[in-house]
């Protein structure tokens, strides 16, 4: 909410104007104040400028906004078409020398238009602001007494109280260094939906891209990350054909004539015990299971809540298409295990307290948002006695979601619902009319006690922003290793721009090659070839021997590149140059989940420091590697190698 603190000097004719009409409820506009009865005007017109005030104190102007008298953000010449400008509004005046004021129903003062904020021209205003400092007349005759000011509810934040929350900064490159595609084929070996009934087998690199936007969202969130289990994927498998067979979703089919009781057996656990989608691929599906808020599931969120389960620990997924059904791809996820280690938390929320991005899939301005109660905190909530407030701070837009209300589950609208069944005690609810969230939003909730019974308040902020606009431009952290690397010339030009994006295999070929040809001064002259690939950097790196193919004589030059790929990589192409790293034992806490191929050049490249961890002692050996992070590890290389 944009506020101004008013200048030491008289109003504008305008605002005088609207401070001394006749029936205006009032209070000091800067502090809070006694609520009085209101009365409410429902129109005013001058100058060209018309405003009505509807039913439920919405603000509506139009026609003449030359010099931003209709208070639309613009000063477009005409407008016809009413506009809502403010909510909770009581009293107005419009139009006087292009400008006007409002009054909303706690006493504060809004105003807009050209000159409207003193009489120097200094300040402007096309949408309404907020005037700091006013005083305003009661109906009685009397100007308002402030009140004390009361003291400040201490927000609540959501997710683990050990994890940091993250600045926008690091949300941003916490989606960017995330896979964003699969590789392709998905599948290694396609599976058998009829009789022979055979699992097949999708790609790890697929398995490990889901498991990964998982985690993603589940950083958002607060709550520990999961490991890939191969022996639930395995399990998942058998429900996905089950599925893809049947061409439909159930968790609890019937068996197939055809299929063996053994198979069949596999399949059930796994689509009885998994969130299960179709139409979707298995990153869409991740994104999809956080969505949640269709007629069919906003009553419950129950993907949701099992993804963003604390104690989730382990995790699986499968993969099977059925090229005649209207869907084709079928996804489950094996999400019910609790063998993680939990947290501490007082609420988990979705979206997360705090910064979160407006942009992802999994969050829209129809998504239902949901409070799951930490049960050793609080009592198990009952509907009819919760009050759910949301105010906006930008314009202070208020929805007030009352829980002996009726609510029809649907994809959109107005909606509240206590869900305690399945994954911890959870509020879930929805406003109406948001068209896209930007900004802070304030929610409250009223009507939750503590174990002993006692009253909470319970309030936090989402703080809601959007997608950086410059994605050529590097993140600050990585921008001088960035323009030194162009200088020296490492840098092809077609990977000058989209810095944060996850590198591919082919990407990581081209710079290897730029540097090894520049800090030497030799160009490559041999070749090594492979059958989905004519790429001339693809063909140099596996000569030089800083990279190999993935079996079968092909090398997937589009996947994405992973950290433990960038470390082998970077440690070959010191020991091309002749420049062998010293050898060290990797120390890290997720050294298990390092691959054996990878293992000592890991070690080497973290004993020299070009790589380094994520946090928390981990390597995280699968997770995608952006473009600059590796044009910032190859200057370190360079420095290392140049001493």
């Amino acid at each position: 909410m944009k506020r101004i603190q008013l200048p030491k000097k008289l109003l504008s004719a305008l605002c005088a104007a609207a401070l001394l009409a006749g029936a205006m409820p009032g209070a000091l506009a800067a502090e809070r104040t006694q609520q009085v009865p209101l009365q409410r005007q429902s129109i005013a017109t001058n100058a060209g400028v018309f405003s009505y005030i509807d039913a439920q104190g919405g603000l509506w102007s139009w026609w003449h906004s030359l010099t931003g008298g209709v208070g639309n953000g613009t000063t477009s010449s005409t407008t016809g078409t009413p506009e809502k400008i403010l909510d909770n509004v009581v009293f107005v005046s419009s139009g006087l020398n292009n400008n006007g004021a409002a009054i909303q129903s706690d006493g504060s003062l809004w105003v807009w238009g050209d000159t409207s904020l003193d009489m120097d021209y200094a300040n402007q205003a096309w949408a309404p602001v907020r005037l700091e400092g006013v005083k305003v007349l009661l109906p009685d005759g009397t100007v308002s007494q402030p009140t004390e000011e009361p003291e400040q509810t201490e927000l609540r934040h959501s997710g683990s109280t050990t994890l940091e929350k993250l600045s926008k900064e690091e949300i941003v490159q916490l989606l960017n260094q995330a896979s964003s595609t699969l590789p392709d084929p998905v599948l290694t070996e396609e599976p058998s939906i009829h009789a022979p009934y055979a699992t097949g087998a999708v790609d790890h690199q697929a398995l490990e891209a889901a498991a990964q936007r998982l985690n993603v969202l589940r950083r958002l969130a607060g709550v520990p990350q999961v490991q890939l289990d191969d022996s639930l994927s395995e399990n998942a498998q058998y429900g996905a054909v089950l599925l893809a067979h049947l061409g439909s979703l159930n968790h609890t089919p019937s068996k197939p004539s055809d299929m063996d009781n053994s198979f069949y057996q596999k399949a059930y656990e796994a689509t009885s015990t998994s969130n299960i989608a179709a139409g979707m691929d298995l990153l869409e599906s991740v994104d999809m299971f956080m969505q949640d808020s269709d007629a069919r599931n906003v009553e419950r969120v129950g993907h949701r809540r099992w993804q963003l389960n604390p104690e989730l620990g382990r995790v699986g997924f499968g993969y099977a298409q059925n090229p005649d059904s209207i869907y084709r791809d079928f996804v489950t996820e094996k999400v019910t295990d609790t063998s993680g280690s939990g947290c501490d938390y007082d609420f988990i929320g979705w979206p997360a307290s705090g910064n979160f991005p407006n942009y992802l899939d999994s969050f829209d301005a129809n998504t239902a948002w949901s409070v799951v109660l930490n049960p050793d905190d609080y009592q198990v909530p009952t509907q009819s006695g919760l009050v759910v407030t949301l105010v906006r701070q930008s314009d202070g837009k208020t929805w007030t979601l009352d829980g002996k209300a009726s609510y029809t589950p649907a994809a959109s609208g107005r909606y509240l619902n206590v869900e305690t069944s399945g994954v911890g005690n959870c509020i879930i609810f929805r406003p109406d009319g948001v068209t896209k969230y930007e900004g802070v939003y304030q929610v409250t909730i009223d009507g939750l006690k503590d174990r002993s019974g006692k009253a909470v308040d319970f309030t936090y902020q989402v703080d809601f922003f959007s997608q950086p606009d410059n994605p050529s431009k590097p993140s600050d952290w990585a921008a001088a290793s960035v323009q030194e690397a162009i200088q020296l010339g490492v840098v092809p030009f077609e990977l000058q721009t989209g810095y944060t994006q996850t590198a591919t295999r082919q990407e990581i070929c081209a710079l290897v090659v730029r540097f090894y040809e520049t800090v030497t001064s030799s160009p490559v002259q041999g070749r090594v070839s492979f059958s989905d690939t004519k790429d001339e950097d693809v063909e140099k790196a596996a000569y030089l021997g800083i990279v190999n193919g993935v079996g079968d004589g092909s090398f997937h030059p589009n996947d994405p590149l992973t950290r433990e790929q960038a470390a082998v990589m970077l440690t070959r192409l010191a020991q091309s140059m002749s420049k062998h790293l010293p050898a060290a034992e990797a120390n890290f806490t997720d050294r298990a989940e390092i691959s054996p191929w990878a293992l000592e050049a890991t070690g080497a490249i973290q004993g020299c420091g070009v790589m380094n961890g994520v946090g928390g002692g981990r390597f995280a050996p699968s997770l995608s590697y952006s473009r600059e992070q590796c044009i910032t590890t190859l200057m370190r290389l360079y420095h290392y190698i140049s001493k």
